[in-house]
């Protein structure tokens, strides 16, 4: 599509328009995952689960209100499953090669470069405008095209991005391919304020 097409889509909610939602599809998905001795003999290069969080919100009942951070000092989910994964796998947002983020519109996967830590609140915009996060960008997000191109089709969304991100480590992505992806995130957000992150390692 072009920029022309989506912004004159019908808008849903000010400022956003229809094509800057994605859909709700059905879907389904599965990942094998196995010991490192077990991997080695099915797969010459197998990746490795650094981390995978999962997360509620402190107060999933009142939905939207307990998901983002509050003036109190409350951490949102994702920043809250996103430390905890950093830390399990030992890394830090600036040693992502690349990430699959959850953008159910285009407001959110915004919101989701500042709770995730990969740049600092208020400058989430700004990563888009200088490239950072396109193809070729110090660290491109979304290279499957997101939720935006394939749909949200509900709990296979995380395997989605894991699938991706599998493609990216191994070398496979052809010409989404992000050259030297060693690692990546894939994070995902849910009803009632469900997040996952998980950080996968090639080079296992």
């Amino acid at each position: 599509m072009s920029i022309d097409e989506i912004l004159n889509s019908p808008m849903v909610t000010d400022p956003l328009r229809l094509f800057m939602l994605c859909s709700p599809v059905d879907g389904a998905g599965a990942v094998v995952v196995a010991s490192e001795h077990v991997a080695r003999r099915y797969c010459a290069k197998p990746i490795e689960v650094a981390s995978c969080v999962h997360v509620i919100s402190q107060f999933p009942l009142l939905n939207a209100s307990s998901y983002c951070a509050t003036p109190s000092g409350n951490r949102s989910v994702y920043a809250t499953a996103s430390t905890m994964a950093y830390e399990a796998a030992g890394i830090g947002p600036l040693d992502l090669d690349l990430a699959e983020v959850q953008d159910n519109d285009a407001f959110s996967e915004i919101e989701y470069y500042e709770e995730l830590g990969f740049c600092a609140k208020g400058d989430g915009g700004k990563l888009i405008d200088d490239g950072t996060t396109d193809f070729g960008g110090a660290m491109p997000v979304n290279t499957s095209g997101g939720l935006q191109a394939r749909g949200e089709p509900l709990g296979a969304s995380h395997f989605g991005q894991i699938y991706e991100l599998v493609r990216q480590l191994k070398g496979q992505a052809e010409q989404r391919q992000v050259d030297g992806a060693q690692v990546g995130m894939a994070q995902v957000f849910g009803a009632w304020g469900h997040c996952g992150v998980t950080i996968l390692k090639a080079g296992w």
